[in-house]
């Protein structure tokens, strides 16, 4: 933050607004006042006392950013009243690119912002970081990602200035470093990953170098680079020494496909031992084979998966791999073949759901739910209490909440109790628009981030199935296809 001198009286009386000194209106002012406010309209008051008259870009960002969360029109609103108030501020106007809907017209709003200010780094920020969200990481082309399609040639050299402007932001690196390979300029990522590595060794990894090998076609060297850095992953302990060989497939393929050498990939995946019968090495090739545009081989290839027992129908469902594939009349006749395949292993898959309960006490609780009240796991004790850790922001968490939710609507007993408990983002308004938006029937709880560390989360969203005694008796991180069926067996387990 800049820090000012004030020299005399006058100009200390200018910077007394509304009874609060400039220098009050730090991140920390911010969240003291916020801990203080009474309710949502004295917050939003507060929201538009900093977004006014906050100096400091970043805490004019965190401010905006919880305003967003918890009122998002309103916030857009504001936003574009300051611009009005300011037509000539880079600030102002950069602030307003950050809550538009529309990825052109943040992008378009970012040009403005360079032509302002071409010295300062957010209207960069805010250009490259639109075509990252939007372009680069799209899985389905749309009238938004063709308009940013046609756009991305004009503003390919703001990525270099924006690591050039912040060379010590890992966000500017990523985003040049997406832009070339998004490109394909292989030859620009090499650049981008030995400046970046200058600048600090954890912002270019082997794998990407690998990615930048195999897009110029040497193949040998991008397998070998791999090689040498899942090696230095094993001896440094951080890859078990029986897994090299996993990761070794995982990095590896994975460089391929990233530079587009869906041949290479293909030819890899089917070297492996047992391939032909191998129902996930067979799924891999079809996803290889759908990329690169082969339909027909890619049909094939799911269909020998589900003769050799490929059963999930819901990553299929899920998987932005198979999207080419969707409108082939083929594919439906596989769907209905793993759809079967999954029906007949439920027998298996039950075994070995409640072949993983443990016994553990879960630590207590008392927070507060979406209408304010109090709920505490003392008082639910005779009931067997579902737990779910979960953000908005969360890409796996917002698909395993449907499934959560039917188990509730028809499958829960009178003595269960689901509670989505959110933790990991500022809490307000947000999470409960988000559970009424979507007609959620579980209780939101706002969690902290002590509980989820005492429950032992390390990702989310991550389960955790309590008895009537109060104890773990089974929990499970991620969401997969038998997230609903495992709910359905624990808790009729602990009835």
């Amino acid at each position: 933050m800049k820090s000012f001198h004030l020299v005399c009286c006058v100009l200390a009386s200018l910077l007394l607004i509304g009874g609060v000194q400039a220098a009050d209106y730090t991140l920390e002012a911010y969240q003291t006042k916020a801990e203080e406010a009474s309710g949502e309209a004295e917050m939003i008051e507060l929201m538009k006392d900093f977004m006014a008259n906050a100096e400091d870009i970043e805490v004019l960002r965190t401010v905006q950013s919880s305003w967003e969360q918890m009122d998002p029109d309103g916030a857009l609103a504001y936003a574009r009243e300051l611009v009005e108030e300011h037509p000539e501020s880079a600030k102002h106007l950069y602030l307003l690119g950050r809550v538009v809907q529309s990825p052109p017209e943040q992008v378009e709003i970012g040009r403005r912002v360079i032509e302002m200010d071409p010295d300062w780094p957010y209207g960069y920020r805010l250009v490259t970081a639109s075509y990252a969200t939007n372009l680069f990481d799209a899985t389905k082309e749309s009238e938004e990602t063709a308009q940013l399609a046609q756009m991305l040639d004009a503003d390919g050299a703001h990525f270099v200035t924006f690591a050039e402007l912040q060379p010590d932001e890992p966000l500017s690196w990523r985003f040049l470093k997406a832009y070339y390979m998004h490109t394909g300029d292989w030859q620009g990522l090499e650049e981008a990953l030995d400046k970046a590595k200058e600048v600090n060794p954890g912002l270019a990894s082997q794998v990407e170098y690998a990615t930048c090998y195999a897009g110029k076609g040497d193949i040998a060297r991008a397998k070998q680079t791999v090689q040498e850095f899942v090696e230095q992953m094993v001896s440094s302990g951080n890859i078990p020494a029986g897994d090299q060989d996993k990761y070794m497939n995982h990095f590896y393929r994975t460089a391929l496909v990233d530079a587009r050498q869906f041949d290479a990939a293909i030819e890899f995946v089917k070297s492996s031992e047992g391939f032909e019968s191998d129902k996930e090495a067979l799924y891999d090739a079809a996803c290889l084979y759908s990329l690169k545009g082969d339909a027909t081989a890619a049909i094939t290839h799911l269909e020998r998966a589900a003769e050799a027992g490929w059963d999930d129908a819901w990553h299929m469902s899920q998987d932005p791999d198979m999207e080419p594939l969707r409108d082939d009349p083929r594919y439906a006749a596989v769907v209905t073949t793993v759809e079967a395949n999954w029906e007949s292993g439920a027998d298996q898959r039950k075994a070995e759901a409640l072949a993983g309960k443990i016994s553990k006490p879960a630590p207590g609780w008392s927070l507060e739910d979406a209408e304010g009240n109090t709920v505490s796991l003392a008082d639910l004790k005779g009931k067997v209490v579902v737990l779910d850790f979960w953000a908005t922001w969360c890409g796996p968490c917002r698909m395993a909440m449907p499934m959560i939710d039917e188990f509730v609507e028809e499958h829960a007993a009178e003595d269960v109790r689901v509670f989505s408990v959110n933790v990991w983002e500022e809490q307000g308004a947000k999470q409960k628009e988000y559970m009424q938006e979507h007609d959620y029937d579980m209780t939101l709880l706002y969690g902290t981030n002590d509980l989820a560390r005492e429950y032992g989360v390390q990702g989310i969203p991550h389960l955790c199935v309590i008895d009537k005694d109060g104890n773990i008796r089974y929990e499970a991180g991620g969401v997969h296809a038998g997230l609903l069926e495992n709910l359905i067996w624990w808790t009729n387990d602990l009835l």
